[in-house]
C-alpha cells in the first residue's frame, strides 16, 4: 500500500533538556551562525544558512519549487476537480443510428413471398448507409444475399417445372405421347404405367413415379377422372385408412365423370394413386382416381359428362344420379341383422327418389323424350311410398314388405325407353339404378 503520509516528513519540535538555552522569542540565530528560524514554533532553523522556510528553495511553503502549496497540481481552469485532483472519466461519443430500412429488408428476406421486395430494400439501404454513415450495413448485405439466393432458387425451380410439364393443346389434352410425373396427371388424361394403380400387397407401396401420357384414342392403361386431398389427419393415418378413404371417395366420384352408369363395361375398374408414408412426410395428400381395365387395354375416352353429352342427356343423368349414389351405399348387413342401418338407408333412398321426381318434372324435354319421362315419373311416384315405409319399419318383416313395393316400381323399364329417346346406353343387364 503506498505511503500516503506527507512526503515532506516532520522533524518534530525541539524540546527537552538539550543543554542549550532556548532561542529568543520571535526567532534568533540557530545553533550555527546566520541560521534563520524554522517554519514551526520551537523548530530550529534549517541546517544550512540561507535556507527558506520550506525544505527546498523556490516556493512559499510547498515541497517543490513553483508549487502553490499542495502536494499535487490542482485542476485546469474550468475543470472540476476529481477526488484526488484527477480529470473526470472519459465520456464516449454516441453510436450512429441504425438504418431502419436495413432491418426491414433483413426480416422480409425470410418471408418467401416478399423476397423480391426485400432485395430492393436491401440495395436501397446500402446506398443510404454509404451516404449517411448510419449503422446497419451488415443487415443490409445479409438481406441482399438471402433474397438473391431465394429469388435464384425460385427462378430455377419454375424453369425446371415449366420444362418438365407435358405439352398440351388448347383443350388441355396431350396431343402426342410424352413422359410425365404422376403428379402431373390431370382429370381426363389417359396414360400408360407398369403399376396402373395396382398396389403391391407386400408393403402397400406404389411403384409408379412416372407414367407415359398418351392421347385417349390410343391404347392405354388408365384414364384419370378425379383428384382430392385427404384431410383431417395431422400425421400419416396408416395405409389401411388411406386406402379406405380412397376407395370410398373414388367410387362416389366416378359417376360425375362417367355419368351414364349403364354404359360401364364389366372389365372397367376404379383404381387410384394415393400418398404413402414417405410422400406424406413431404406434404403429399392427393389421391388420383382413375379408370383401368382388368381385361384388354382401354381405347377411347370413357368420359361422359357435360363436355361430351347433349343438354338433354346431361339433364336426365343428373336427375337420376342421386338414385345411383344411394345404390352404392346399400348396407352389407341384412335387415334382420342390422335393422337400423337398413331403415336409415331406405329413408335416404326415399329422399333421393323424391328429388329425382322433382328434377325430372322441372326440366324441359323434347316431345319424344318428354313422353317417356312422364311415364317414368309416374312409376317412380308409385314406388315412393314403399321407400318411405321401409324407412319407418320397426321389424325386418315390415321392412321387406315395404321394400317389395319400392322394388316393384323401380322404373327401370320406363328408364330404358327414356334412354332410347335420348340416345344413351340401354342394356338393362346388371344395370344400376336408372
Amino acid at each position: 500500500m503506498p505511503d500516503t503520509r506527507d512526503p515532506r516528513g516532520n522533524p518534530g519540535a525541539a524540546g527537552g533538556n538539550t543543554g542549550f538555552p532556548p532561542p529568543p522569542t520571535g526567532g534568533g540565530t540557530g545553533p550555527y551562525g546566520g541560521q534563520q528560524a524554522g517554519p514551526y514554533d520551537g523548530q530550529p532553523a534549517g541546517q544550512y544558512g540561507g535556507q527558506q522556510t520550506g525544505q527546498y528553495g523556490g516556493h512559499p511553503g510547498g515541497p517543490y519549487g513553483g508549487q502553490p502549496g499542495g502536494p499535487y497540481p490542482g485542476p485546469y481552469p474550468g475543470q472540476q476537480a476529481g477526488p484526488y485532483g484527477t480529470p473526470p472519466p472519459f465520456q464516449p461519443q454516441p453510436l450512429p443510428r441504425m438504418d431502419p430500412l436495413a432491418i426491414v429488408a433483413l426480416v422480409m428476406s425470410f418471408l418467401v413471398g416478399l423476397t423480391p421486395i426485400a432485395l430492393v430494400l436491401g440495395i436501397v439501404a446500402l446506398v443510404r448507409i454509404s451516404r449517411s454513415g448510419q449503422r446497419g450495413k451488415g443487415q443490409a448485405v445479409a438481406a441482399v444475399a438471402i433474397s438473391s439466393a431465394v429469388v435464384l432458387l425460385a427462378t430455377v425451380g419454375l424453369t425446371v417445372a415449366a420444362l418438365s410439364e407435358p405439352e398440351r393443346g388448347e383443350d388441355g389434352r396431350v396431343d402426342e405421347a410424352t413422359s410425365a410425373s404422376v403428379f402431373d396427371i390431370r382429370k381426363g388424361d389417359c396414360f400408360n404405367g407398369r403399376a396402373a394403380g395396382r398396389i403391391d400387397d407386400a408393403d402397400g407401396r406404389q411403384s409408379e413415379l412416372r407414367v407415359g401420357l398418351v392421347p385417349c384414342d390410343e391404347p392405354h392403361d388408365g384414364e384419370a377422372y378425379a383428384t382430392f386431398d385427404i384431410e383431417g389427419h395431422s400425421s400419416f393415418p396408416g395405409m389401411e385408412e388411406v386406402q379406405k378413404i380412397a376407395d370410398d371417395r373414388c367410387m362416389k366420384l366416378v359417376s360425375g365423370y362417367m355419368m351414364d352408369t349403364w354404359s360401364y363395361a364389366d372389365d372397367v375398374d376404379v383404381a387410384y394413386y394415393h400418398p404413402e408414408s414417405t410422400s406424406w412426410a413431404r406434404g403429399d395428400r392427393e389421391v388420383l382416381c382413375f379408370l383401368s381395365s382388368s381385361g384388354d387395354r382401354l381405347e377411347g375416352s370413357l368420359r361422359q359428362d357435360g363436355t361430351t353429352l347433349t343438354d338433354e342427356q346431361t339433364a336426365y343423368l343428373e336427375a337420376v344420379k342421386p338414385l345411383y349414389d344411394v345404390q352404392l351405399a346399400t348396407p352389407e348387413a341384412e335387415p334382420e341383422d342390422d335393422l337400423t342401418a337398413n331403415t336409415e338407408w331406405a329413408a335416404r333412398a326415399a329422399k333421393a327418389q323424391a328429388d329425382a321426381v322433382r328434377d325430372l318434372k322441372a326440366d324441359d324435354w323434347s316431345p319424344e323424350a318428354g313422353k317417356q319421362v312422364t311415364e317414368l315419373v309416374a312409376e317412380l311416384e308409385k314406388g315412393l311410398p314403399g321407400w318411405q315405409g321401409a324407412g319407418r319399419a320397426t321389424t325386418a318383416d315390415d321392412f321387406y314388405l315395404s321394400y317389395g313395393t319400392a322394388y316393384d316400381h323401380s322404373g327401370q323399364k320406363q328408364a330404358q325407353k327414356v334412354r332410347e329417346a335420348l340416345d344413351l346406353a340401354t342394356d338393362m343387364e346388371d344395370a344400376p339404378a336408372l
